[in-house]
C-alpha cells in the first residue's frame, strides 16, 4: 500500500523486495514495477511500487488519480492526444517549475528491469529521455514499448478517464480493429488491414477496366469516321511516289553525264602534267651543277674565314708579347724597393729598444720609492681581525631580527584567522548554510559550485532564497519563514530560462545533486499590488504586508509575490482574534483569504456546497528556524580576547626589531671604517705589483726585439739575382716576337691567294643562272596549263558531286549502296539520247494529276494514326489489368480464409466469456462478428464487433450503444468486454480510469470480484483500477496493491514527519 502528496512533502514507499509478490503470481515482462514522478501536473515528488495483479488507485476527485495515468502514457512515449486532456506535454510540468520527471520501471525475466526516463522542460516543451541511466531517443524507447507489446492507442488496452465516453461512442468497425490488436495474433490486424486494401484495389481495378473499354469502343468508332479521307490520302501519296521515282531517274542520268564530263577534262589534266614533268628534268642538271659551284664558293669562303681567325689570333699574339715585355720592365723596380723597406725596419727596431731601455730604468726608479710590503703587512692582519669581529656581530643580530620577523608574520596570520572566524560567526548566510549542511548536502554543493562559476551565466543565481530572505524585524521572522513552502526554502532562483537549464545540466546530469532551481517571474515588482490599500487595513488594526517586511533581492522578492501571494497576505496586531473580529474582516475585506498574527495562521476558503458560506480555518505558526538572530553565539567573547593578546604581542615585537635595527647601525658605520683604512693599504701593495707586471712585460718585449736581426749584404745580393732572372725573361719573349712577325706576313700572301679563286667561280656560277632561267620558262608554261585544266577538272567534279548528292538524297542510299532491284528499275531505258525528254514529259503528266488530287488535312491522318497507337496501347492495358486483377483476387480468398477462421473462433470464445460474466450479474450479453446486410462478405471494411446487452427481463437484447443505456450499465459492459478480452490478452498491462461511475453498488461489487478474480491468474494482464471511491465489505487478493492518494493543509507536514 502506498500513499502520495499533492501539496508539499515527499511521500516514498518501500518496495517489496522479494522476486516474487506474496500471493506467487509473477510479474509479465512489460508490467510496471514502479512510477516514480518530480514536479509532474500537482506532485512535487512521489514513488509508487505496484503489484503485478490489480493495482487499485482510490482517492477523491482532484487529488491526482488520473495524473497517474498521464505518468503511464507519457512516460512511455505516447502523445497528449491520448488523454484527451492537454495539447502541449509542457502543461504536465507542475507549475512554477523549470522541469518534470517520469520514471517508468518495467519488469523484464531476464536480466535487469527496463528503467524509462523522461525529462520534460516546460519553456520549450523538449523531453530529453533515458534508458537505464543512459541517454537516449524517443524512436528507441518506442522500439522497447513494441518489443513489450504495449499499445497505448488501444482502447481495449489502455482507457484513460477522458477516453471512457470514446470507448462507449465506438462504432463495431472500430471496435473490432482495436479487438484485433488487443488479443489477436500478430498478424490478425495486418491481414485485416491488407485485406481492406486489396478489396480497395480490385473495385479500383474494374473501374479502370470498364473505363478502358470504353475508351477503346470511342476512338475505334473515330477512326471509322475518317476511313474515306485516309484512303483518299494514300491514293495521292501514290501519286507522289511516281513523280519521285521520276525525279530519281532524271537525277541519276543527268549525274552520269556530268561525271563523263569530269573524267575527260581530268585526262587532259594527267596529259599537261606529264609535259610539265618533262620540262622539270631538263632543269634539274643545269640546278645541280649551280649546286656544285655554290659548293666550291662555300667552302673557299670557310678556308679563307679560318685563315683570317689565324691571322688575328697572331695578331693578338703579338701584341700579348709586347705587353709581358712592358711588365718585365716593371718588375725590375721591385726588387729595388723591397731592399729599401727592409732597411728602414731595421732602423725603426733600433729605435724601439732604445725606447724600451729608457722605460724599464723609470719603472725600477718608481719602484724603489714605495714602501716594502713586510712594513704594512702587521697592520693589514689587525684591520681583517676586526673587520671579521664586527661581521659576525651584524650576522648574529639579522640572525635574532629574522627570528623576531617569522614571530611577527605568525602572529599576523593568527590574527587574520581571527579576525575571520569572528567575520564567520557574524555572517547570518554562513550561519544559515551550516544549518543546512546535514539535511541538504546536495544543495551546500550547488552553493559552492555557484560560488565558483558565477561568471558561466548570462544574470545572477541567487542561493537558495531561505539564505538571502531576511525580516526587516525579528518580530516577523516567524510569519515569513511560515510563508515560504518548506520544498522550496532550498531552490535556487534563476533570472532567465537559460541560466536556469545550464545550472541544473550542471548540477542534476553532470554532478547528480538533488537541487531545485526556479525562475524569477518576468514581470516588475510593481505589478503586484496590494488588494486593499494600508491606510484601510489599518482600520482594522492590521500592521503590514509580509511583503512590507521581506529583506530580498528584488527578482526573490517578485517570485515569492509570484508563489506565495505575500503581497496579499496582510499581518495583524493581535496574537489572536476573537470571532467577531474575524466576521468583521470577511465582511469588509472579502479579498483577504489568508493572514497572519503573532501565534496563528488565519485560511478563508469557500464551501464546495454553498459558495456564499466562508470556512475559518487556523494553524498554529512554528518557532522560526533559519530566520533567528544567530549573530552572537558564546565563543566571540573568547576570539576577541585572543585578538587583543595578539595585538600585544606584536606590539612588543616591533619594539625589539628598532632596538636590534639601531644597534646593527652603529656596527655598520665602524665596519665602513675600518674598511676604508684596509683599502688604503691595500692600494699600495697593488700599485707595487702593477710596475713589477709592467717592467716584466717590457724586458720580454725588449728581449724579443734583440733576437731580430738584419743581414744587409745577404739582401743586396738576393735582389740583384732577382733582377738578372727578370733580364732573362725579357731577351726570351723579344725572340718570340720576331717570329711572330714572319708567320704573319706570310698568312697575308696565301689571304690573297683565296680571294682571286673566289672571283673565277663568281663568274661561272652567272653562266649557270642564265640558263637555268632559259629552262624555268619553259616549266612555267606547262604549269599553267596544268592550273587551268584543273580549275575546270575541279568545277566539274563539284558539279558532279552536287549531282551525286542530290541523287542519293532523293534515292535514300549511297550510290555504290543502292539496291539492285532499284538500280535495274532506274536504269530501264536510260541509254537512249531522248531518254531525258521522255522522263520530263512523264513527270508533267503526273504532276498535272497531283493538282486534280483533293489533299486531305495531314493532321486527320495523324490523329488516325495517332489513335491508332492509342487503341493497341489500351488494349494492351486492358490484358494487364485483367491479368493483375485476378492475381488481386486469388491473394483475397487465401487471405480471407486464415483471417475470417481465426477471427470467428477467437470472438467465440470473447462471446462465451461475456456472456458468463453477464449471467453471473444475472443479465444477459453477446458478442458477435457482424457485417451490414447489403455489403457482400468482401467488404472486410464493414466488418465490425457488436455488443448487445439486456439488464432487464422485460427488454430484448440491444446493442451497446452511447444512446441506449445508461452510464453505469455502459461502463459495466465496457469493463466486461476488457475482462472477456483478458484471457487472450497480449498487453503486460491495462489500465482502466473511473470506469465504475455511474455504476449501482451490486454491479460495481460484482465487477471488482471478477477484476480480482482475473488479475491474480497467472499468465494474466496486470490491472490498474482508479476510482474515486470503494465499496465496504470487498475481497482482497494478496496480488491486489491499493494506493490511497490524499492532498490538503499539512499533509506534507504529517507524511514527513
Amino acid at each position: 500500500m502506498s500513499a502520495a502528496n499533492l501539496s508539499e512533502g515527499i511521500v516514498k514507499t518501500e518496495p517489496d523486495l522479494s522476486p516474487v509478490p506474496s500471493g506467487g503470481k509473477d510479474f509479465a515482462t512489460g508490467a510496471i514495477v514502479s512510477i516514480y514522478l518530480r514536479n509532474f501536473v500537482t506532485y512535487e515528488e512521489v514513488k509508487f511500487y505496484c503489484k503485478p495483479g490489480l493495482n487499485l488507485i482510490l482517492g477523491p476527485n482532484g487529488s491526482g488519480k488520473s495524473t497517474i495515468v498521464c505518468a503511464l502514457c507519457l512516460g512511455l512515449g505516447g502523445s497528449p492526444k491520448l488523454l484527451g486532456r492537454a495539447k502541449d506535454v509542457k502543461e504536465f510540468v507542475k507549475r512554477g517549475c523549470i522541469e518534470g520527471e517520469i520514471e517508468l520501471q518495467l519488469f523484464r525475466k531476464r536480466g535487469r528491469s527496463l528503467i524509462i526516463r523522461r525529462c520534460i522542460n516546460s519553456t520549450n516543451s523538449k523531453s530529453k529521455w533515458y534508458i537505464d541511466g543512459r541517454p537516449s531517443k524517443l524512436e528507441t524507447v518506442t522500439v522497447e514499448i513494441q518489443k513489450m507489446n504495449i499499445q497505448l492507442a488501444n482502447l481495449c488496452q489502455f482507457l484513460p478517464q477522458d477516453k471512457v465516453v470514446e470507448f462507449a461512442k465506438m462504432d463495431k468497425y472500430k471496435l473490432l480493429r482495436a479487438t484485433e490488436q488487443a488479443i489477436g495474433p500478430a498478424d490478425l490486424d495486418e491481414m485485416h488491414e491488407e485485406l481492406i486494401n486489396l478489396r480497395d484495389k480490385e473495385k479500383n481495378t474494374k473501374k479502370n477496366l470498364e473505363t478502358m473499354n470504353d475508351k477503346c469502343k470511342q476512338l475505334t468508332q473515330l477512326n471509322q469516321l475518317v476511313q474515306g479521307d485516309v484512303e483518299r490520302y494514300m491514293e495521292r501519296q501514290k501519286v507522289i511516289e511516281n513523280v519521285q521515282e521520276l525525279k530519281q531517274k532524271k537525277s541519276l542520268i543527268e549525274y552520269r553525264h556530268a561525271r563523263e564530263r569530269w573524267q575527260n577534262m581530268n585526262k587532259n589534266k594527267k596529259e599537261a602534267i606529264s609535259i610539265l614533268s618533262q620540262a622539270t628534268k631538263h632543269l634539274q642538271p643545269v640546278e645541280s651543277s649551280i649546286t656544285e659551284v655554290e659548293k666550291q664558293i662555300e667552302k673557299l669562303r670557310m678556308e679563307s674565314h679560318q685563315l683570317s681567325m689565324k691571322y688575328r689570333q697572331g695578331d693578338k699574339s703579338l701584341h700579348q708579347l709586347i705587353e709581358n715585355i712592358r711588365q718585365l720592365v716593371d718588375e725590375l723596380d721591385g726588387p729595388r724597393r723591397e731592399f729599401q723597406e727592409k732597411q728602414q725596419q731595421e732602423q725603426n727596431r733600433i729605435s724601439k729598444i732604445e725606447s724600451l731601455q729608457r722605460d724599464i730604468t723609470k719603472l725600477q726608479d718608481e719602484l724603489t720609492n714605495l714602501p716594502a710590503l713586510v712594513d704594512i703587512k702587521p697592520e693589514l692582519n689587525r684591520l681583517s681581525k676586526e673587520t671579521k669581529d664586527i661581521d659576525y656581530k651584524i650576522r648574529n643580530f639579522q640572525d635574532r631580527k629574522d627570528e623576531l620577523n617569522e614571530n611577527k608574520h605568525h602572529l599576523i596570520r593568527q590574527l587574520d584567522d581571527i579576525r575571520r572566524e569572528i567575520h564567520v560567526l557574524n555572517d547570518i548566510r554562513t550561519q544559515r548554510l551550516k544549518m543546512m549542511a546535514h539535511s541538504e548536502p546536495d544543495t551546500i554543493a550547488s552553493v559552492e559550485w555557484l560560488i565558483k562559476n558565477k561568471d558561466r551565466f548570462k544574470m545572477q543565481i541567487f542561493e537558495p532564497i531561505i539564505t538571502v530572505v531576511n525580516a526587516t524585524n525579528v518580530k516577523y521572522a516567524k510569519m515569513l519563514e511560515a510563508c515560504i513552502k518548506f520544498k522550496e526554502r532550498y531552490a535556487f532562483v534563476a533570472q532567465n530560462v537559460e541560466d536556469a537549464e545550464l545550472f541544473l545540466e550542471e548540477q542534476r546530469v553532470r554532478k547528480d545533486l538533488r537541487i531545485d532551481c526556479v525562475r524569477a517571474p518576468n514581470k516588475p515588482l510593481s505589478s503586484y499590488q496590494h488588494p486593499y490599500p494600508l491606510e484601510e487595513i489599518k482600520k482594522f488594526r492590521f500592521e503590514t504586508y509580509i511583503s512590507e517586511i521581506i529583506d530580498a533581492p528584488i527578482p526573490i522578492l517578485a517570485y515569492m509575490c509570484e508563489n506565495f501571494n505575500v503581497h496579499r497576505i496582510p499581518i495583524h496586531k493581535n496574537k489572536e482574534l476573537a470571532e467577531h473580529e474575524t466576521k468583521q474582516i470577511q465582511a469588509h475585506l472579502p479579498n483577504i483569504r489568508t493572514f497572519y498574527t503573532q501565534e496563528v495562521r488565519y485560511v478563508i476558503s469557500g464551501s464546495r456546497y454553498d459558495p456564499d458560506k466562508r470556512i475559518i480555518r487556523t494553524e498554529s505558526i512554528r518557532n522560526p528556524y533559519f530566520l533567528t538572530k544567530t549573530g552572537q553565539v558564546s565563543g566571540e567573547a573568547e576570539l576577541q580576547n585572543k585578538q587583543e593578546e595578539t595585538l600585544r604581542k606584536l606590539s612588543v615585537l616591533d619594539t625589539q626589531l628598532k632596538s636590534l635595527d639601531s644597534h646593527e647601525q652603529q656596527l655598520r658605520v665602524e665596519l665602513e671604517k675600518l674598511r676604508r683604512q684596509k683599502n688604503s693599504l691595500t692600494d699600495v701593495s697593488s700599485t707595487r705589483k702593477k710596475l713589477d707586471s709592467n717592467i716584466l712585460i717590457k724586458n720580454t718585449k725588449l728581449d724579443e726585439l734583440s733576437k731580430t736581426t738584419f743581414d744587409v749584404q745577404a739582401e743586396e745580393r738576393r735582389c740583384q739575382e732577382q733582377i738578372d732572372a727578370i733580364q732573362e725573361k725579357r731577351i726570351q719573349i723579344s725572340t718570340k716576337l720576331s717570329n711572330m712577325s714572319r708567320l704573319q706576313k706570310d698568312n697575308i700572301k696565301e689571304q690573297l691567294h683565296f680571294n682571286l679563286k673566289k672571283v673565277q667561280l663568281g663568274i661561272k656560277k652567272s653562266d649557270r643562272l642564265r640558263s637555268i632561267r632559259k629552262y624555268k620558262e619553259e616549266v612555267e608554261k606547262a604549269e599553267s596549263k596544268v592550273a587551268e585544266f584543273t580549275e575546270v577538272e575541279k568545277e566539274l567534279k563539284n558539279n558532279a558531286n552536287t549531282l551525286l548528292g542530290y541523287v542519293e538524297e532523293l534515292l535514300g542510299y549511297k550510290i555504290t549502296e543502292i539496291p539492285i532491284s532499284m538500280k535495274q528499275r532506274l536504269m530501264t531505258g536510260t541509254d537512249e539520247e531522248d531518254s531525258l525528254q521522255k522522263i520530263q514529259t512523264q513527270l508533267h503528266e503526273y504532276q498535272a494529276k497531283l493538282e486534280l488530287c483533293i489533299a486531305t488535312d495531314p493532321h486527320t491522318i495523324r490523329q488516325y494514326t495517332d489513335r491508332n497507337q492509342e487503341i493497341n496501347g489500351v488494349r494492351d492495358a486492358i490484358e494487364r489489368e485483367t491479368k493483375e486483377n485476378d492475381n488481386t483476387r486469388g491473394r483475397i480468398e487465401q487471405l480471407k480464409v486464415r483471417w475470417l477462421e481465426p477471427l470467428k473462433k477467437l470472438l467465440e470464445e470473447v462471446n462465451n466469456r461475456f456472456s458468463y460474466y453477464f449471467n453471473q450479474i444475472s443479465c444477459r450479453g453477446e458478442v458477435k462478428l457482424s457485417i451490414e446486410d447489403f455489403s457482400g462478405e468482401d467488404e472486410f471494411d464493414k466488418y465490425g464487433v457488436t455488443i448487445n446487452v439486456k439488464f432487464r427481463d422485460e427488454e430484448e437484447l440491444q446493442q451497446l450503444t452511447a444512446f441506449h443505456q445508461s452510464g453505469g450499465e455502459r461502463s459495466v459492459s465496457t469493463i466486461l468486454y476488457l475482462m472477456a478480452l483478458q484471457e487472450h490478452a497480449q498487453s503486460p498491462f491495462r489500465v482502466v480510469d473511473e470506469i465504475n461511475q455511474g455504476m449501482d453498488s451490486h454491479y460495481e461489487r460484482c465487477v471488482f470480484d471478477f477484476i480480482t478474480n482475473s488479475a491474480s491468474k497467472q499468465n494474466t494482464s496486470q490491472y490498474f483500477l482508479l476510482s474515486p471511491k470503494l465499496l465496504p465489505s470487498l475481497k482482497f487478493s494478496p496480488d491486489m496493491a491499493l494506493h490511497f492518494i490524499c492532498n490538503g493543509p499539512g499533509i506534507g507536514e504529517i507524511s514527513l514527519h
